[in-house]
């Protein structure tokens, strides 16, 4: 009864309808929409499955542009829908390759995501008769675009990209480039598709990934390091990966002025991507897909830390795959607990309230484990409450080291026979290093965990 419910109500939205009932209450699932009329999340899915096979029949890598040296543009295709006669348009754009380092340096200094709109993205519309005005971003999953045509907007469901090799644009060959250039659709988020629908299909689609992962994990019996006799899929719950999955995709700034506008766009893209959500963002450090892993801590959990999970031994391919950096993701959050087995109150923390008991290991899996202690000494120095909803969390957090090249101090001093002597000592200098972005990121878990927990308030 409750699967056919489900069945009926959620229509296309839910591609595991049974799976789904299982993983919510049915007080979670949306409002009823009138049997037989799509709702208009369901009329979304739709249009980005018809934008799909509108944009696979755009070629693109001929579209490339060289001045026989080096690559000048790439090309974008925008796959957009017209309303008024129900018609697709393709609209093709020429982006400036490689992106200004001055565009991007003017998005990282706009005080506010509004500002942005003030950066200019260097691209031509090689199609006529359109007007494309630049949103946001230059990456598969941030760029967006509003488009119209006389004075209708037309909605962009799918943008076909090229992907460029990275070996191949290290070689500087346009030949090599071209030849290994793939052709890639995304839907990134737009406010175009704001829906409650897929609000919570975005959310439900990340907990039973990672309930899955959680289940493989199990299956393989894959021990936790944290905790001596246990299995790694026992330790740690669903609610961390997928909050992770949610941060790691959160723009830093959007956040700061709309935190629930933020996490809910986020959670959006899930829902019209599915699997292949964020599989191509990439930071300007080389940390790769939803979860952003970079490539020291990837292959040192996959390949040395917990061979046992036999996650995918190659780190590009298991970055980019979300279903095995879920997996990747607890493991590392395991390990990050274990790493305060000097700390036997983190331990005990994250075992009797996992949730809270997460920052630790979250901080870690931001800023690294040096990080993580120190969070974690300015919490004790502090006697800061972590149960207290209203606490807030250092907006810093300073290293101090000393370090060389050291100050020689020269001091004149009288000895007993009455002469003076020049004695010289060194003194070494102390080196503050701020970091902001930790502090910021276990911020954003724990509203992003009381956001789960209670997702219709503002909390």
């Amino acid at each position: 009864m409750r699967f056919a419910w489900c069945m009926l109500l959620c229509g296309t939205v839910v591609a595991h309808a049974e799976e789904m009932a299982a993983a919510f209450p049915l007080a979670d699932y949306p409002p009823p929409f009138v049997l037989g009329v799509p709702s208009r999340a369901d009329i979304l899915l739709s249009r980005v499955k018809e934008a799909e096979e509108e944009c696979n029949k755009v070629p693109m890598t001929s579209f490339i542009e060289t001045d026989g040296t080096r690559i000048t543009a790439r090309p974008v295709a925008l796959c957009a829908y017209k309303e008024s006669d129900r018609s697709w348009h393709v609209i093709r754009l020429a982006i400036s390759h490689p992106v200004p380092d001055e565009y991007k340096r003017c998005v990282a200094a706009a005080p506010d995501v509004a500002s942005r709109r003030d950066c200019s993205l260097p691209y031509r519309v090689l199609t006529p008769d359109y007007r494309v005005e630049h949103l946001a971003g230059y990456g598969v999953s941030r760029m967006i675009f509003n488009v119209s045509q006389g004075s209708e907007h037309l909605v962009v469901y799918r943008t076909r990209h090229v992907w460029f090799d990275d070996d191949a644009l290290q070689s500087g060959d346009p030949a090599r480039i071209i030849s290994t250039a793939r052709e890639i659709n995304y839907t990134p988020y737009h406010p175009d598709f704001f829906d409650r629908t897929l609000v919570w299909s975005g959310r439900a689609f990340l907990h039973l990934r990672a309930r899955h992962a959680l289940r493989v994990l199990r299956k393989k019996a894959v021990p936790s390091l944290a905790y001596s006799g246990e299995y790694v899929a026992d330790v740690v719950p669903e609610e961390t990966p997928v909050a992770v999955a949610i941060i790691e995709q959160g723009d830093d700034k959007k956040f700061g002025e709309d935190p629930k506008g933020t996490v809910e766009a986020v959670l959006i893209e899930y829902a019209l991507n599915g699997r292949e959500a964020f599989k191509w963002a990439q930071s300007a450090a080389g940390a790769l897909g939803a979860m952003q892993f970079t490539m020291n801590t990837y292959l040192s959990i996959a390949n040395e830390a917990y061979v046992s999970a036999r996650l995918e031994p190659e780190f590009e391919k298991g970055a980019r795959d979300l279903d095995n950096a879920l997996r990747a993701t607890i493991c590392l959050i395991d390990y990050e607990v274990k790493n305060f087995s000097n700390a036997t109150d983190v331990a005990r923390l994250f075992r009797n309230d996992p949730l809270l008991g997460g920052i630790y290991p979250v901080a870690a899996y931001n800023g690294g484990h040096g990080w993580a202690k120190n969070l974690y000494r300015w919490v004790k120095s502090k006697n800061f409450d972590l149960e207290n909803a209203d606490a807030d969390m250092p907006r810093a957090l300073v290293n101090r080291r000393q370090s060389c090249p050291c100050r020689v101090i020269r001091t004149s001093v009288r000895g007993k026979d009455g002469k003076r002597t020049v004695v010289s000592r060194k003194v070494m200098r102390v080196i503050e290093t701020a970091n902001t972005e930790t502090p910021g990121y276990v911020r954003k878990y724990l509203y992003v965990i009381n956001y789960l927990a209670n997702p219709d308030t503002d909390g």
